[in-house]
């Protein structure tokens, strides 16, 4: 094999798949890339077995071959480097030579053999979302997908295409945030739970720009990411969550008794400071509705107090509320607009935070002692 290429692009491919390559496994190929250079480019393959990714680097192939080198000390290595331009020879023994600049380095790969092949998909049943969609839907959501691995089928983000639209749920049993935006499918409905670990790769690869093709086949989904002209940059493989979700609607209060109109970012700052003064055994902050004011007080003891008063229009009966401070500030620091509001019934059933009509959050209260 021999190819060059610019160190920023091969940078790049290295930083997506040194995530999943895991050197750590009882399997040493897991922590290995495989470089295929073929045609314009070279294209580099990594997997743990539940998540797969491959990427394409456009590169001069002077002579084609597949090889498998260490993902982690790859990465480090050409991060270093400061040559805008490198080449790579490796032998038929897998010792790769690189060169950059003045630099040299011989770094011992592994046969491709042992190396497990991602699996085929067929794409004529898929469905397409931009990029920057899914970015905002992950952003919206994945903070309350569940960590507790006693509840598995919480453990990842449920995805559900529908009606020219893809829906995103995730939730941790005590909050849950729903958002959706416009999809096209080839399919009328197609639901699914992607992994937690998927998700957190996913983040890492969407752009502004651009579109991404999911298809399901068998227990997997393949993504597709495509640039805005089109090609192909990166595909990801991951197995995907077992079991039925639950009915998200269920939770979602239909009536309310009160609502108010809240500026996002002076909220969010009131709930940080007067969270300062809670704990561990003592984590919940009370809101309270008067007349034209809402209240948020916290008291913990061998802590202190705090409170703070914002001015509002609201005109119903008097109410107080208890939650969790950290899941009002979770969500109010994953929203851009301006405004939100919240809506409640009373002390004792969940409340519910919108931004439009295409995102909400529904937050279980805290029983106050």
């Amino acid at each position: 094999m021999k190819l060059k290429c610019r160190k920023d692009d091969l940078l790049y491919g290295f930083q997506q798949v040194q995530n999943i390559a895991n050197a750590r496994t009882t399997l040493p190929i897991l922590g290995h890339v495989l470089m295929d250079a073929k045609g314009e480019g070279v294209t580099l393959t990594a997997t743990d077995l539940e998540v797969g990714i491959k990427i394409h680097i456009p590169s001069q192939i002077e002579q084609e071959g597949i090889t498998t080198l260490p993902a982690r000390k790859m990465f480090n290595l050409i991060r270093e480097l400061s040559n805008p331009d490198l080449k790579i020879e490796v032998e038929s023994n897998h010792l790769a030579h690189i060169y950059c600049g003045t630099s040299f380095f011989k770094i011992i790969g592994a046969s491709e053999t042992d190396f497990p092949k991602l699996p085929l998909f067929d794409q004529e049943k898929r469905f397409t979302l931009n990029q920057k969609d899914l970015k905002d839907l992950i952003h919206k959501t994945s903070y309350a997908i569940s960590k507790d691995e006693t509840r598995y089928v919480l453990n990842g983000l449920y995805l559900s295409f529908q009606d020219g639209k893809v829906i995103a749920v995730a939730t941790d049993g005590r909050r849950l945030a729903y958002a959706q935006a416009p999809g096209k499918s080839e399919e009328t409905l197609r639901e699914f739970i992607l992994p937690s670990k998927a998700i957190q790769e996913i983040s890492k690869i969407l752009k502004d720009e651009g579109q991404v093709l999911f298809v399901p086949f068998e227990n997997q989904v393949a993504f597709i990411f495509k640039s805005s002209k089109g090609v192909d940059e990166c595909i990801l493989i991951s197995r995907l969550i077992e079991g039925s979700f639950p009915n998200y609607k269920q939770v979602i209060p239909s009536k309310v008794k009160g609502m108010v109109i809240l500026d996002r970012e002076e909220f969010l700052s009131a709930v940080r400071r007067v969270a300062v003064v809670t704990n561990e055994k003592s984590n919940l902050i009370k809101i309270s509705f008067s007349k034209n004011l809402m209240t948020l007080l916290a008291q913990t003891p061998d802590v202190g107090e705090a409170k703070e008063e914002i001015p509002l229009n609201y005109e119903g009966e008097e109410i107080s509320i208890a939650f969790n401070p950290n899941y009002l500030m979770d969500v109010l620091r994953n929203l851009e607009e301006s405004e939100i509001s919240l809506e409640f019934n009373d002390a004792i059933s969940p409340g519910v935070i919108r931004n439009g009509s295409t995102f909400l959050y529904v937050i279980m209260p805290m029983r106050v002692s």
